[in-house]
């Protein structure tokens, strides 16, 4: 069987008249370092993941909500990982782990007036898709900022750096 795939994703929104937003993927892989990763300044873990490629982020000139771009990032990694691998996704949004682990109860009249409706709609079918492929798909919920050194805590301080990276890029541009 092949191994579970993990994604790490995290998004970020500055603040200000002009608010942009960035969104990360990180993938956690055999070349991953906790050591390095945990005593390491923030620029040492940003030219680590650029060196690796292990990080991936998205840059947007607006976003109206944290959520939005929280969500963008989860939907990011189910269209990363090939359909047919089992995917586990951990986020520090315990809203979008709860929206995307729970089948949609929402009438079509809520989901249609929801701010986020095209990226539910995006999350639902890349689901879909990947259970149509035989892809098992889980969600877990990552604590942020907690300064443990665990892998979970590293990858989701790695993704936090990477969506605050992308989000800082003027002008905005895929990072």
């Amino acid at each position: 069987a092949a191994p579970r795939v993990v994604l790490f994703t995290d998004g970020s929104r500055s603040t200000g008249e002009l608010a942009r937003a960035g969104s990360a993927v990180v993938v956690v892989h055999s070349a991953w370092d906790n050591d390095l990763l945990a005593d390491a300044p923030n620029a040492d873990v940003v030219e680590w993941l650029r060196s690796t490629r292990c990080a991936h982020g998205f840059s947007f000139a607006q976003a109206t909500s944290s959520f939005d771009v929280e969500l963008l990032a989860c939907v990011l990694a189910l269209r990363a990982a090939p359909l047919n691998t089992a995917l586990t996704i951990r986020s520090d949004s315990a809203a979008c782990v709860t929206l995307l682990s729970s089948p949609c109860t929402l009438s079509v009249r809520r989901q249609l007036r929801s701010p986020a409706r095209g990226l539910m709609l995006h999350a639902r079918t890349a689901l879909q898709w990947r259970a149509m492929a035989g892809g098992a798909t889980e969600f877990a919920h990552v604590a942020a900022h907690t300064g443990d050194r665990s892998r979970a805590a590293m990858a989701n301080r790695c993704a936090d750096l990477w969506a605050k990276r992308a989000a800082h890029v003027d002008p905005p541009f895929p990072a």
